[in-house]
């Protein structure tokens, strides 16, 4: 049964250990991109270990994967800046809220014990103290106009080792059976379908749709194992959807059964693997001889463990207090705003849709009642750059504080709204049509 279903067959430990001993590394644009997420110690320790996987030719990188990382480099590093300003943020709302709060109860006067003065001034204190812990930390946080000395370092040790891009022939004959895959759930990459599709990479001469990215991926990895007689493989990547990992009653097992079954059935490949980084750290240090701070592996694996869908519902709930805040739970179309259970009814919604490309920042949302979320969400009404309605009467209130992005109305007006009216014109008889 091995013999005829190996896929379906975790590793001995004796193909495990030629595996380790003899495999070559490829690693995913995730891998990358996590550098700038980590504190230093555990970046540094996974730069120590790819440096010298490096050294010793077993480390590649999918020209694919090097593209998305090229693409994603500078949005990380914003991302990673603008937390500073946000925990300030956060903590200048608690204490104000803390102050408000114990100015309401009146103890100065009502109590004759409860001294609030004593709390607020150690609170005060403990924050002033960590404020100036978080501008050390934010002084020495790398910009996006800064000097990227971690780019320096991938530079170095990926000097040799990517892999070349697949001509548009040959993106073409992927995007047409990423199409045959994804309907079949064919791993890996369907999990981005819904998210990516409708959106490109256009580099050089190369029209690349993004929904088939991790295809593209797979498809180098295939491609490049044939090409190099490559028997032992393993793939590190932090992507967690399932159409990487097989998964039973919520444990990670290894690699989905399809994955490797393709590999074996297609390349000289007897030998794969799968590992988060955390996994490949702790690898290291025992493989390769390669000392790893105790801590770097937990610190790894808090960012691997974050889903990209909580980052962003996290930043949905914020964004969504400010703008309710700033329209005091009123809707931008109609104005109603109404309550249940002491909670507010309106929605947060995203004018270009996050699946499309769109980011949750407030520029990219509105304040809206459920009914006309869901309108505006099914293209049923859009909205001119002079915030005037269009398929509805009126215009929308906009707050000075809220500075909407002009591209992402666009965006609505030309993929979402015209795409309905498309829709709803096929449906007509040519006397139903207007003129």
């Amino acid at each position: 049964m091995r013999n005829i279903f190996p896929a379906y067959y975790r590793l001995t430990k004796k193909q495990m250990d030629k595996l380790l001993d003899e495999c070559v590394f490829i690693i995913d644009t995730n891998v990358l991109l996590n550098l700038y997420r980590y504190p230093k110690t555990a970046r540094e320790d996974l730069l120590r270990i790819l440096n010298r996987l490096s050294e010793l030719n077993r480390l590649w990188l999918p020209h694919q994967a090097a593209l998305e990382f090229q693409r994603n480099r500078i949005t990380v590093i914003a991302e990673q800046k603008k937390r500073f300003s946000q925990v300030k943020g956060v903590i200048a709302e608690i204490q104000s809220d803390l102050n408000k709060k114990l100015d309401a109860l009146q103890l100065r006067k009502r109590h004759s014990t409860i001294d609030p003065d004593t709390l607020t001034k150690d609170v005060d204190k403990a924050f002033s103290q960590y404020m100036e812990k978080l501008e050390k930390l934010e002084k020495e946080q790398i910009d996006v106009s800064d000097d990227d000395k971690i780019l320096k370092e991938i530079d170095v040790f990926l000097a040799d080792k990517i892999g070349n891009p697949f001509s548009q022939e040959e993106l073409d004959r992927i995007f047409s059976e990423g199409e045959k895959r994804f309907k079949n759930k064919q791993p890996p990459g369907f999990g981005d379908e819904k998210d990516k599709k409708g959106t490109f990479i256009f580099e050089g001469n190369l029209i690349i749709k993004r929904e088939f990215g991790d295809l593209i991926i797979w498809k180098q990895i295939i491609k490049y194992a044939i090409e190099n007689n490559i028997e032992n493989l393993v793939f590190i990547t932090d992507d967690i959807k399932e159409d990487w990992w097989l998964e039973v009653s919520g444990k990670t097992i290894g690699p989905r059964t399809e994955l490797t079954s393709e590999l074996y059935a297609n390349t000289p490949v007897k030998h794969f693997h799968m590992y988060k980084s955390e996994q490949f750290l702790k690898f290291a240090s025992r493989q390769l001889g390669i000392e790893v701070d105790n801590n770097s592996v937990e610190q790894v694996k808090v960012v691997t463990d974050m889903p990209i869908e909580d980052l962003n519902k996290m930043l949905i709930l914020r964004r969504g207090v400010e703008l309710r805040r700033i329209y005091k739970d009123q809707c931008q179309v109609c104005g109603e705003g109404s309550y249940v259970a002491g909670r507010p009814l309106v929605e947060v919604a995203h004018i270009m849709p996050f699946s499309r490309g769109g980011k949750s920042t407030i520029n990219n949302m509105l304040c809206l009642c459920p009914n006309h979320h869901r309108m505006f969400d099914s293209g049923m009404f859009s909205i001119q750059n002079d915030f005037r309605l269009i398929g509805l009467p009126g215009e929308l209130n906009v707050h000075p504080r809220h500075l909407i992005d002009s591209f992402s109305l666009k965006f609505h007006r030309d993929y979402i709204f015209k795409e309905v009216l498309l829709s709803e014109s096929k449906n007509l008889s040519d006397d139903d049509i207007p003129f």
